[in-house]
C-alpha cells in the first residue's frame, strides 16, 4: 500500500494482525492493572459514583452525563 497506493490482500491481512496484536496486548495490560489492584482510573471513577441514591437512579445519571452532587 505504501508503494502503489491499492490495498492487497497482503496488506489487509498485516492491517488485521497488528489490530489484533495491539488489542490483545491492551487485554493483557488492563488485566495485569486489575489484578494487580492498580487500575486507578477505575477507582476515581467509582468514587465520583453517588452511592445514597437508587442504582436505577444512578446507572441513567452516569449514562446520560449527570452528576448527583
Amino acid at each position: 500500500m505504501l508503494f502503489d497506493n491499492y490495498l492487497s490482500r497482503l496488506d489487509s491481512a498485516a492491517l488485521i494482525a497488528i489490530a489484533l496484536i495491539y488489542l490483545l496486548v491492551a487485554i493483557r495490560i488492563a488485566r495485569r492493572a486489575e489484578r494487580d489492584n492498580n487500575d486507578t482510573l477505575r477507582r476515581e471513577q467509582l468514587a465520583e459514583l453517588p452511592r445514597e441514591e437508587n442504582g436505577n437512579t444512578v446507572a441513567l445519571l452516569c449514562f446520560s452525563g449527570w452528576r448527583l452532587r
